[in-house]
């Protein structure tokens, strides 16, 4: 499964990128040991965050946690804590049908929002992701930005 385990050792950061291969890649990890890097596009629930983030890698949050009935991957996020994530641009080509920017964790919709419905998921539109992830931690965006690129740059440098 994985012939990169050289490099993986090498202690620069990796980006693993796997569908439906979880407990594959969990064993390699317990195996490998030492890796850092990011789970790339991680969509799964609290459970799955934590047995990732024990093998130091953090988690690739993109546009899908602001889609409608993300619910899991919200509490997720909230559970791994802001420290534990990274923003991922990588969605030029997906369409989501996102959640109203203005709900809280719990997913309660408090006002109608004009951002409401289908969009194109491009790296221009991370400020949509940004909002969600500082609803999420009770935090305003320009600390929530702040975190996320410490948390960038302490794993991949300046």
């Amino acid at each position: 499964l994985f012939p990169y385990t050289t490099l993986f050792r090498s202690g620069l950061p990796v980006s693993i990128h796997a569908v439906g291969g979880d407990n594959e890649i969990l064993h390699e990890l317990k195996r490998i040991r030492g890796v850092r890097g990011v789970l790339h596009a991680f969509t799964g629930g609290t459970s799955r965050a934590e047995q990732y983030l024990r093998h130091g890698l953090k988690l690739g949050i993109g546009p899908m946690l602001m889609a409608m009935n993300s619910e899991k991957l919200r509490d997720a996020v909230y559970n791994a804590g802001m420290n534990s994530i990274v923003t991922e641009t990588d969605y030029p080509y997906m369409y989501i049908n996102v959640r109203n920017a203005s709900r809280g964790r719990d997913g309660v919709k408090t006002e109608a929002d004009p951002t409401e419905g289908k969009i194109t998921a491009s790296p221009d539109r991370l400020y949509i992701l940004l909002t969600g992830l500082a609803e999420i931690f009770e935090t305003d965006e320009e600390r929530m930005a702040e975190v996320l690129m410490n948390n960038a740059e302490n794993l991949f440098g300046r």
